[in-house]
């Protein structure tokens, strides 16, 4: 995670069974949604409201 500008940025990454390394898969501002390895949807908006 990383704040760009007084925004969240949260980066993803998937590991490449055959490489065995990890790539990059996303890079999320406002809302981290994705759907694998399951389901999530974050709002990164409201991280500094916790």
């Amino acid at each position: 995670m990383d704040d760009q500008a007084g925004k969240m940025n949260v980066s993803t990454f998937e590991l490449d069974v055959e490489s065995r390394r990890y790539k990059p898969t996303g890079d999320f501002q406002d809302r981290l949604e994705l759907s694998r390895p399951f389901d999530i949807d974050i709002d990164l908006t409201e991280i500094d409201r916790m």
